[in-house]
């Protein structure tokens, strides 16, 4: 089963274009072996592009693209660690495209889609210095975060999942920016709450619960479920994902908190 994309640049500066990626446009990576670093991203998706009249591109090329929720302030952030842009943001139709060139003279394309992606499942990971989040007082502060996030910015947690280092969220926006800001503001609410209880408090670790999660919107119930959870309003999480027993496997998006400013 298929489970990921990998693309490749071809640089005549290799170690420069690597370095590259890991220190401006700072993508988190693996090195497995011999500085060969193999790069991550969040999200991805693939697309199909006839070829024009002309026959233009080729039948058969291939084209990498990185794509942003913000063009103007990604474009200001890479700009401030010395990466060079070929031109101004334009609306191509599509989305809001530019270019910046990386070593060895590779040109890749930016780009802040119109398109809409919509229900995904969402993934928070904590840092190696924050507590068990399977605990009693963690999941209050949890839970009252995401009381309090219900349907801000145009996004909705449907359901969650708490694991002792990170968060399994079901949300759906209405658009892209909606999901953008949601979960920006989601984590900064939970970096916030589990920075004010760590600072007061001794910790311990929970382990080995069975049946219904306690630290899972499942254990919700009546009033309470209402608070914390949001009713979706598209076909697929309100019924679709039913017809295949489960739920589908779409992007994954990977946020770290346990930092807040």
């Amino acid at each position: 089963m298929i489970r990921g994309l990998h693309g490749l640049f071809y640089s005549s500066e290799p170690e420069a274009m690597r370095a590259f990626l890991r220190d401006k446009v700072r993508l988190p990576h693996t090195d497995v072996g011999e500085g060969w670093l193999i790069f991550d991203l969040p999200e991805g998706d693939v697309g199909v592009h006839p070829v024009d009249d002309s026959g233009q591109p080729s039948p058969g090329t291939h084209d990498v693209s990185f794509y942003c929720d913000d063009i103007e302030g990604t474009v200001t952030d890479l700009k401030s660690r010395g990466v060079q842009f070929k031109g101004p943001v334009q609306d191509h139709g599509y989305g809001f495209v530019t270019y910046f060139t990386m070593p060895g003279g590779v040109d890749v394309q930016l780009y802040e889609p119109k398109y809409q992606k919509s229900s995904r499942p969402a993934s928070a990971g904590a840092r190696n210095e924050v507590w068990n989040l399977r605990s009693g007082r963690s999941w209050r502060r949890m839970r009252d975060v995401f009381a309090a996030s219900c349907g801000r910015f145009g996004m909705r947690l449907v359901q969650f999942s708490i694991q002792g280092n990170h968060v399994h969220l079901i949300v759906e926006a209405d658009c892209h920016e909606s999901l953008s800001r949601g979960m920006q503001g989601l984590c900064v609410r939970i970096a916030k709450a589990l920075n004010s209880m760590m600072q007061r408090e001794n910790h311990t670790h929970h382990f080995g619960e069975s049946g219904v999660d306690p630290y899972s919107s499942a254990a919700l119930l009546g009033e309470e479920r209402e608070l914390v959870l949001a009713l979706p309003h598209g076909w697929l999480l309100r019924a679709g994902w039913r017809r295949s027993k489960r739920l589908p496997s779409t992007a994954m998006r990977v946020v770290q908190f346990g930092a807040a400013t």
